[in-house]
């Protein structure tokens, strides 16, 4: 069964030239956006966009919600090792020569956001520019991320931790009505948390 057609809903021919929210189709113009002929999608909670050996056939750029990332252990269990929100690009790694999934990805937060093929998207970034240079950039941003987020891991308590969670959900302009929304699930060693109303200096 395809994750993208069963999992995730598309309806084509909308939204292709509008105002995004997603940080790289942002920094784009008109005619590449045309070019990668993306699809709104809407994201579900807890639905699989990766799964470890899967093909990776699609690209996703996520406007609202967020994905997790994990590795999964010879015992079952399961360590995130990365996050994807609005400045995310999910399946960038299929442009590096990575033509199969290597982690789990699925839906942690439901939302919305838009996908293009593979072919589209490979294609785009052979060409060389705008879309090619912010895709290796969103690639080093990763690398940095992941180790800022090993040290953070390693030094940090739970509570200062979790502050990158609340970032990635709602982007740089947070509200108290955000906060009060936000109920976090176990993963990477944090414990399911609702977060009450919290005081925004």
């Amino acid at each position: 069964m395809s994750l993208h057609a069963n999992t995730i809903h598309s309806v084509a021919g909308e939204g292709q030239t509008g105002q995004f929210k997603n940080t790289l189709l942002a920094n784009l113009d008109a005619e590449v956006i045309n070019r990668l002929h993306l699809r709104p999608v809407t994201f579900e909670l807890g639905h699989e966009i990766e799964f470890p050996g899967q093909p990776i056939d699609y690209l996703y750029f996520v406007e609202e919600g967020m994905a997790s990332q994990t590795v999964t252990f010879a015992d079952g269990s399961q360590v995130e090792v990365g996050m994807f929100g609005y400045e995310s690009v999910i399946g960038v790694s299929a442009l590096m020569g990575t033509k199969r999934s290597l982690n789990r990805l699925y839906t942690q937060i439901p939302g919305r956001g838009y996908s293009c093929t593979f072919e589209a998207a490979s294609k785009e970034f052979i060409r060389g520019g705008s879309f090619q240079s912010l895709a290796l950039r969103y690639v080093q941003a990763q690398l940095v991320q992941a180790m800022q987020s090993t040290g953070c891991n390693a030094k940090h308590e739970v509570d200062r931790r979790l502050a990158r969670w609340f970032f990635v959900r709602t982007g740089p302009k947070a509200t108290p009505s955000g906060c009060r929304r936000i109920t976090w699930q176990r993963c990477s060693g944090v414990h399911a948390r609702l977060f009450r109303p919290l005081r925004l200096r």
